[in-house]
């Protein structure tokens, strides 16, 4: 914890009078089954961006509630996020982040994620990378020791001026490997999925699709600001979402995703919903 702190006050010191993009959201997930019955999430993201370099910033607070019939208690959760990208050469890049997890779930409290990206690139054409992530809760969770790995390759094609837009497509392979806790020694140690992603740039608007489909346990994801770790195998998911720009400092964000999962806790498949609503501005 004190290292994570040492690293917000120097990201933060770094930030002061700089010009830099505050991003607040909030998200509501609703649950076909029991025992969850909806959760909510709130948080902020903040970027500072350089030519050679980039400083990312993010907390989010997510209250799940259970059914009252349910044994397991509602669930309240802090995510603290730091972020930093270094332009090696002009087609090579590395990120680093560092996750601090506090939570009143026993199995999360105090779980940390480290998350590496390497990347070659050639702008405005293509770009591939290797991603890697481990991540540490405590040894009575599903799984105490987590590793991930992710392959992913990128092409852009198009202009966003012209009739159909600047379009970016993705797809990307990952594997997951955990320890797991001798009541769920039955699940695969090594869990595959794979990942497409398409992204539209046309006038003021940025459109994206994402579908995934496999198997994901204490997943880290979308550019390792989303760590899921609740329990929930994870075997299908969709998501949509688009931004308009008002003007140069100003957006507007709505995302809906949907996903299928098997609950761990109870043993249940069940599916979830979430609608994600974002302002971005930059202020400089």
């Amino acid at each position: 914890m004190k290292i994570l702190i040492s690293l917000l006050l120097f990201a933060i010191t770094h930030l002061i009078a700089a010009d830099i993009t505050l991003v607040p959201y909030i998200a509501k997930t609703s649950y076909d089954k029991v025992p969850k019955k909806s959760s909510l999430i709130g948080g902020i993201y903040a970027n500072y961006i350089e030519d050679d370099y980039v400083i990312e910033m993010g907390y989010e607070n997510l209250k799940l509630d259970y059914n009252s019939t349910s044994a397991v208690k509602d669930l309240n959760q802090d995510d603290f996020v730091l972020s930093y990208s270094q332009l090696v050469t002009p087609s090579k890049k590395i990120k680093g982040a560092f996750h601090y997890i506090l939570s009143n779930n026993k199995q999360s409290d105090n779980a940390k994620v480290i998350f590496v990206d390497l990347q070659h690139f050639k702008k405005n054409k293509f770009d591939i990378g290797l991603e890697l992530a481990y991540s540490s809760y405590d040894k009575s969770a599903v799984a105490d020791d987590v590793r991930q790995a992710k392959l992913y390759y990128g092409m852009t094609f198009g202009d966003y001026k012209s009739t159909m837009g600047r379009y970016i497509v993705k797809i990307g392979a990952t594997m997951i490997s955990s320890e797991y806790t001798d009541s769920n020694s039955s699940l695969d140690t090594t869990l595959n999925s794979y990942d497409l992603s398409i992204t539209q740039h046309k006038g003021n608007f940025t459109n994206k699709l994402t579908w995934w489909d496999g198997d994901r346990l204490n997943a880290v994801k979308d550019d390792a600001f989303t760590v899921q770790n609740l329990n929930e195998l994870y075997t299908t998911g969709l998501t949509l979402s688009t931004k308009y720009a008002i003007d140069r400092d100003m957006g507007l964000i709505v995302s809906y995703s949907k996903e299928s999962f098997l609950d761990l806790d109870v043993n249940i498949k069940d599916k979830s919903e979430r609608f994600l609503f974002s302002f971005s501005y930059i202020f400089r």
